[in-house]
């Protein structure tokens, strides 16, 4: 409450940017209808919509979708409970929960967005200035990157991300800088470390990136040392916690617990001993062992959900920063530190070989190939419309970085200097994990503002300058140079824009919510799969999400590839598949089974079904084949 008292006038002025900035970005992009940017928009209200109708937690299985196989939605359930409550709440006033689903999840985003401003103020202010902890606040509610995560109908989980990565560094943050580092901070740290490892393992970059540049700043610190290690551990067990009542694999559970009480035995040395005894390196390396060999036979379906990996993962920090501990005043340390760390490193991804590929882990190359490499955040910014605004953004933030960092080499290691270090090396991995995919830029934006922000009003360079203008050259790097570039060209197409609308897309899947009075197979090709799930009573063979492995290849080989008539008639009896929907006006290959319905040379086995006037952008086909056909 003191802090929100000394600083109201801030505050007030970020909350009323922050609002009318969203409005302003999502009128000028959308217009004035309530619309949502994408698929993983609605396969969220699905989700949520079958919460309430089957009560249950743990089941990720989306039936309808990617029929007769199901969806697995890989998100984790963490971001869900902020949905569902506030969803449930609203139901009851305006008695429907479609359209409590709907509001809840349009204005949560900028909610988060306002939330994740006030936090980066509050954090700048420890190791900032008060107008240059302001200014990294306000160019976070105005700057492009925000649009796209921190947008009105935007329920995707990276906000939720964003905003408890924030925590985490606050955390972090707070424990260097604060003189009393206390157990209760270091376990607040764990839980929000564990927290951010639940809502996504995309968390882990940061967490362990924030782990090794600490563990080199506290390299002859002893005490510090120890401490890294407790939070390890104790991240570990809250993990180990959260698998264990959420029934995953007990029998996991239990034997990671085990491992992990193993691990804590030696803390109590640690307080007692000043790492003198070498039986405490050979004792973690061989419960290391131990616990990888009885989890040689586990091979987790997701590596992107909560599981033993990353327990694991913890868990081979922690030994390291103990076995590191050894090395405390010997010349050859770093040399050493290096070794285990390869050591350590090999022993983990020889036992979890696709933890690097993320959410591509699981999937075949033949999905990647015909739908993956086509999905705009997992494409490269340099290859997208938007890719000057980005590379601008790049050299502001590169020059920024290098002249912060010649300022820091010549400088002193203190706890402030260590938090700039800390930021210079989140920002360095998320630019450079930006130019392979468009998701990763609002991280690095996010890490790599106040950097920019001090430079411009703090640094050596320019601060001989009147203050005002170094608050106008802070702006102009940062705002002007940057957001106009949307503005002058927010989109290609006005028009395409406009069709995103979420009533045209609801007054259509009703329409095709008609078609059979009993749940049909839909195979779409039109980008109206996740609409038609949440609409509508019908299934779907292939929904635009790249967890509908099967039903992506059945749609492609059917639709998209060299008419065969004998394979099409045989995908179409396997699905069960009732009706096709593409779109009129698609850029389809020749001869294929789109181009062939889009020029009116239907099939004997198709049938064109009459559509209201609003539907007048798809083409939906009858398919009618006899069952007992054998090939």
């Amino acid at each position: 409450m003191n802090w929100i008292k000394s600083n109201k006038t801030e505050i007030f002025i970020l909350s009323i940017l922050c609002i009318c900035v969203s409005i302003i970005q999502y009128i000028q992009n959308f217009g004035f209808k309530i619309s949502f940017l994408d698929n993983d928009d609605y396969m969220r209200m699905i989700r949520l919509k079958e919460f309430f109708i089957h009560h249950d937690l743990n089941n990720s299985i989306i039936n309808r979708g990617n029929y007769p196989y199901g969806v697995d939605l890989h998100w984790t359930r963490f971001y869900d409970f902020f949905l569902i409550i506030p969803s449930y709440l609203l139901s009851l006033f305006n008695n429907s929960l479609n359209k409590s689903i709907e509001q809840v999840c349009f204005y949560i985003t900028p909610i988060i967005k306002l939330i994740s401003a006030l936090l980066i103020f509050r954090i700048s202010l420890r190791f900032q200035k008060r107008l240059s902890a302001f200014l990294t606040s306000a160019i976070f509610c105005c700057t492009l990157f925000s649009f796209g995560y921190l947008s009105f109908g935007r329920p995707d989980h990276h906000a939720f991300i964003m905003l408890f990565l924030l925590i985490y560094l606050g955390s972090i943050i707070r424990n260097i800088v604060n003189i009393e580092n206390t157990v209760i901070n270091h376990i607040k740290t764990s839980i929000v470390a564990v927290l951010c490892v639940w809502i996504s393992p995309e968390t882990l970059i940061v967490i362990i990136a924030s782990q090794m540049i600490l563990f080199i700043a506290y390299f002859n610190d002893t005490e510090n040392l120890r401490n890294l290690y407790f939070q390890n551990i104790l991240t570990s067990c809250f993990i180990s916690f959260i698998i264990f009542i959420s029934n995953t694999n007990n029998f996991s559970s239990h034997i990671m617990t085990i491992c992990i009480l193993l691990l804590l035995a030696p803390y109590a040395l640690l307080k007692k001993y000043c790492f003198q005894d070498r039986i405490l390196q050979y004792w973690h390396f061989v419960c290391l062992l131990l616990m990888m060999f009885i989890f040689y036979s586990i091979k987790p379906v997701e590596y992107d959900k909560i599981s033993v990996v990353h327990i694991a993962l913890f868990l081979c920090i922690a030994t390291f920063f103990v076995i590191n501990m050894q090395l405390v005043g010997r010349k050859s340390r770093i040399s050493d530190a290096i070794l285990w760390a390869v050591t350590i490193g090999v022993i983990f991804l020889s036992m979890y070989p696709l933890f690097l590929k993320g959410m591509e882990g699981n999937i075949s190359n033949y999905v990647k190939h015909i739908w993956l490499n086509h999905v705009s955040e997992m494409q490269s910014p340099l290859i997208r419309s938007g890719k000057y605004i980005f590379i601008a953004y790049t050299i502001i933030t590169t020059i920024a970085m290098i002249t912060k960092f010649s300022d820091l080499i010549k400088k002193k290691v203190t706890k402030i200097n260590i938090v700039w270090w800390l930021l210079l090396g989140l920002s360095t991995i998320y630019l450079f994990l930006a130019c392979f995919a468009y998701r990763m830029w609002p991280y690095s934006a996010l890490f790599g503002l106040p950097i920019i922000v001090n430079v411009c009003m703090e640094n050596q360079l320019t601060k001989h300058i009147y203050k005002l203008f170094r608050t106008l050259i802070c702006i102009f790097f940062t705002i002007i140079f940057v957001y106009p570039v949307a503005i002058l060209c927010p989109c290609n197409n006005k028009d395409d824009i406009n069709k995103l609308s979420n009533k045209m897309y609801k007054e259509i899947s009703l329409a095709i919510d008609k078609l059979s009075d009993k749940p049909a197979v839909i195979m779409e090709n039109c980008n109206l799969g996740t609409k038609i799930l949440y609409y509508t009573k019908h299934r779907v063979l292939a929904v635009p999400y790249h967890r509908s492995t099967e039903g992506i290849i059945s749609c492609h080989e059917c639709l998209n590839k060299y008419y065969d008539e004998k394979r099409i008639k045989e995908i179409l009896l396997q699905t069960k598949t009732n009706y096709i929907i593409i779109h009129k006006y698609g850029k389809y290959k020749e001869n294929t089974l789109c181009n062939m319905i889009q020029n009116g040379n239907y099939p004997n086995f198709l049938k064109l079904v009459k559509m209201p006037e609003i539907c007048n952008d798809i083409i939906v086909m009858q398919v009618n084949l006899k069952e007992d056909l054998v090939f």
